[in-house]
């Protein structure tokens, strides 16, 4: 089952995975975007951030958009570079992803490119599997994506991709960098995602401005949801952003299903199709 918080544009699958965007702090208003974009693909276990700039916030919706329906033709990474072809060069956005394989041997294909990243941790003794290196090349627009690197997971790995807004808040305000800093091992992923919105409402509260903050906190060796759809959460125009800061969302927890009966998901900045090929083929226009 997943389950959304929309007042806190947070996402949950029981312990399984979990994830949230959190806006520009005192940019709510109908001149920004959120240039930031998650997918989830759990049909091909891909997973992935992008981060557009404030010139055209929706490009990254566009380009994970591009890559759900090339995931279903294409294996990966290929279907990565294929998608990342569809981009106009002053539309480039950085971008950081995982495929997720447990057999034979369970391993993380990663491929990054940007200031976005992606961590590794093993929770059973706390030590960085792997962590990405910033590469703007991507950003100033790439004939191609980097080439993947595959990581073997323990089976204590447990993932975090995020977008650059997060070290805007920790790192380059005092903080000693590790996000992974102060969260408990043994805690569920829902249970880190609470704890990064609340130290980034501490620090807003000290007026710390920051980008746009996206944050997806994965256990590979847990059992994960069959879900039919693929899902895009963010990479929203300032309209929506506009129309979002200005409706009541609830914040209380509740399956997908009772959040669209509402409209919820579309105010979030949510956007999902079915895996047939039929809507996959669609899935560009509806997005």
């Amino acid at each position: 089952m997943i389950e959304l918080n929309p007042a806190q544009r947070r996402l949950r699958s029981g312990d399984v995975l979990s994830a949230c965007l959190i806006g520009k702090v005192q940019r709510h208003t109908e001149s920004f975007g959120n240039g930031d974009c998650l997918l989830f693909d759990f049909d091909h276990r891909i997973f992935a951030v992008s981060d557009a700039s404030e010139r055209c916030p929706q490009a990254s919706r566009r380009l994970l958009q591009a890559l759900a329906v090339c995931a279903c033709r294409m294996p990966w990474p290929d279907c990565l570079e294929a998608a990342w072809r569809t981009q106009p060069y002053v539309q480039k956005t950085t971008f950081v992803g995982v495929q997720i394989e447990m057999d034979p041997t369970p391993c993380a294909r990663i491929v990054a490119g940007g200031d976005s990243m992606i961590w590794i941790v093993d929770r059973l003794n706390g030590k960085m599997l792997f962590r990405n290196a910033p590469d703007m090349h991507v950003a100033g627009g790439m004939s191609e994506m980097p080439g993947a690197i595959r990581v073997l997971l323990t089976p204590g790995s447990r993932i975090v991709l995020a977008s650059d807004g997060i070290m805007d808040v920790l790192e380059r305000n005092g903080e000693d960098g590790g996000m992974i800093s102060g969260l408990a091992m043994g805690a569920a992923p829902m249970d880190w995602i609470g704890k990064i919105q609340n130290m980034v409402r501490q620090k807003q509260c000290r007026s710390v401005v920051h980008d746009d903050i996206a944050v997806m906190v994965i256990d590979p060796f847990k059992e994960g949801p069959a879900w039919p759809q693929i899902l895009l959460f963010g990479g929203t125009s300032p309209h929506e952003e506009a129309h979002f800061a200005g409706s009541s969302l609830p914040g209380a927890w509740m399956t997908i299903e009772e959040a669209e009966r509402q409209g919820w998901p579309e105010t979030m900045g949510m956007r999902f199709c079915d895996i047939a090929g039929s809507d996959r083929q669609g899935f560009q226009k509806s997005a």
